[in-house]
């Protein structure tokens, strides 16, 4: 799908990060060139009210800003618009700050199957689909009950239109590899190599704060 030039096009990456690994890379990645976008921003959250028990704030800011040194590529930045956030932090506000920040821009939240899936049970999703259009990465093996994905993709896209009024939904070609966040820290503390996982930088890090053991 096309969109006029007239407004800049902006990612919303953001998550735990906990750690940041490959398979963030490749979203943030896959995203800038499927959407063409002119700038992403990878947004580590501040105080999720959807996580329990997470790494402190600067050591997950640290390890997404290494690895987005490693594209050497000033459209994707690092944002520390929740480091200050004592309180839950909720994907709506954050958009609605970005806004106001980037008032000329068409945001687009940058997502997977599991957040496409929930999307529905956070914090005042219609205000985040006011916000932004969801952009959302296909996954391998994510169809449900014999579905191929793309029709299931389809039938959750025409649900949130139904339900939330002005919902947009993009739907990413690129698959994303298997990887996730708890399975890298499983591995680490069951004493397993996570080389080729995470980028060189965060992987040193880990080693160095000794995370995750």
């Amino acid at each position: 799908m096309e969109y006029g030039r007239s407004l800049q096009k902006i990612g919303v990456f953001g998550g735990t990060f906990d750690p940041f690994h490959n398979g963030h890379l490749a979203m943030a990645k896959e995203a800038v060139r499927e959407l063409s976008l002119d700038r992403l921003l990878v947004i580590p959250a501040g105080n999720p009210y959807l996580k329990g028990r997470i790494s402190p704030y600067g050591i997950r800011f640290e390890m997404a800003d290494a690895a987005l040194r490693t594209l050497s590529d000033p459209r994707y930045e690092i944002s520390d618009l929740e480091a200050d956030e004592e309180k839950p932090t909720y994907t709506y506000l954050t958009l609605q700050k970005l806004h106001k920040e980037y008032p000329e821009s068409r945001l687009f939240f940058i997502c997977g199957r599991d957040v496409f899936n929930g999307i529905r049970n956070w914090r005042s999703p219609d205000r985040i689909l006011k916000e932004a259009a969801l952009a959302v990465f296909r996954r391998e093996g994510s169809g449900k009950e014999g579905l191929p994905p793309e029709e299931d993709l389809k039938k959750e896209a025409e649900g949130l239109k139904e339900i939330f009024e002005g919902a947009s939904c993009v739907f990413l070609d690129s698959v994303i590899p298997p990887v996730s966040s708890t399975m890298i820290r499983d591995m680490i503390s069951g004493g397993k190599d996570i080389s080729g996982l995470v980028p060189e930088g965060v992987e040193r890090i880990i080693r160095k704060k000794g995370l995750y053991r």
